[in-house]
């Protein structure tokens, strides 16, 4: 039986504060929030999800879609309580995700432990223990942490005094119809302070799952740990490519229309996708899309009966069996090197 492996992310797009009423945002005034869950072996994806982003992430049909029984689920720490990661143990389903700094063990003698503490009680490279979590629910659990190199390490650490610390530069104000540059939204950060405790665990990759030692090897959790980047390419590439996030109106509800246009959009796109090169491991989906968006005038052509649409289809997965591919890498691994071997994963 195949196993279902199951990606989930999702993306936040600023509206103008007309719009508020209607999508009620968090940090801005009016915000749409779009999730959706990428089954990484077959390419399905489920969804998409909308809500108002002032709505709790995993709250409504994101988190209460089922899986099947022996999927694994794969989302970022939003998408994770104790509680919930309990439930899908009850359903017969798998789950994987980071450690948060805060976390509190209980070991097999009972005895609790800080998550830095407990790590600096180990003198290995490699832990990989059964025991407890969270003062209240202690829930089974499997914890994976693994030693980075020194140069790893200082890495993450200067990534994260570097978010919070550094001012914004150059920010202006946004042109209509597109977001706040990534600086001007990371500057919002400015001020707060990173614990001792967090910077000191850069020194580790530290994994929390259900899945059992017989079923995944640390090897192997380490390359799904990365896996999970790959639901956050496919946001990438609807943003910059497919434009998700830019409109050409000022009227609120052109812009709606056009958004869910482009989503509508983006799903023909995918669709077209999994038929012409997602079964090729070594896929490249910007160049994918890029053979979608070169025949796109004549897929709207098909669509008005001036051609058959099996056609203009046919002839796209045909490009795409031709040149949508990446190179392999020997430094750095791309991800499907990765899968194929999880050795390859140094880090």
């Amino acid at each position: 039986m195949r196993i279902s492996w199951d990606l989930q992310d999702g993306t936040v797009i600023s509206l103008p504060s007309s719009l508020a009423q209607q999508w009620p945002g968090g940090s801005q005034e009016a915000a749409l929030r779009v999730q959706g869950r990428l089954e990484l072996g077959s390419g399905c994806l489920a969804g998409l999800w909308l809500q108002a982003s002032r709505e709790a992430e995993r709250s409504g049909p994101a988190i209460t879609t089922p899986l099947p029984v022996g999927a694994l689920f794969h989302g970022d720490l939003g998408y994770f309580t104790l509680g919930e990661m309990r439930q899908r143990g009850k359903q017969g389903q798998y789950w994987l995700t980071q450690a948060k700094a805060t976390l509190t063990l209980i070991d097999q003698r009972g005895q609790s432990w800080d998550l830095l503490s407990f790590l600096r009680a180990h003198t290995g490279e490699v832990v990989d223990v059964g025991l407890c979590v969270g003062k209240r629910e202690r829930l089974p659990v499997r914890l994976i942490a693994v030693r980075v190199s020194a140069e790893e390490a200082k890495r993450r650490r200067e990534r994260a005094t570097e978010r919070i610390t550094h001012p914004p530069k150059g920010c202006q104000a946004p042109l209509p119809g597109k977001r706040k540059p990534k600086e001007q939204r990371q500057g919002k950060r400015k001020g707060k302070k990173i614990s001792a405790a967090r910077l000191r665990l850069a020194d580790w990759t530290i994994m929390l799952t259900n899945v059992p030692q017989a079923l995944l090897s640390v090897p192997e959790a380490l390359v799904l740990l990365r896996v999970r980047w790959q639901i956050e390419l496919l946001w990438k590439l609807w943003k910059q490519h497919g434009k998700l996030d830019t409109w050409r109106s000022y009227k609120p509800e052109r812009i709606l229309t056009e958004i869910c246009a482009k989503l509508l959009g983006l799903v023909i796109t995918h669709w077209q996708l999994l038929l012409g090169c997602w079964q090729a491991p070594n896929r490249s989906l910007v160049k994918a899309k890029q053979v979608v968006a070169w025949m796109t005038p004549c897929l709207a052509l098909a669509l008005a009966g001036v051609v058959a649409v099996e056609t203009v289809v046919g002839r796209t997965v045909q490009m795409m069996g031709k040149g949508c591919t990446i190179n392999s890498r020997k430094r750095q691994p791309n991800t499907y090197q990765l899968l194929a071997d999880p050795q390859l994963n140094s880090s």
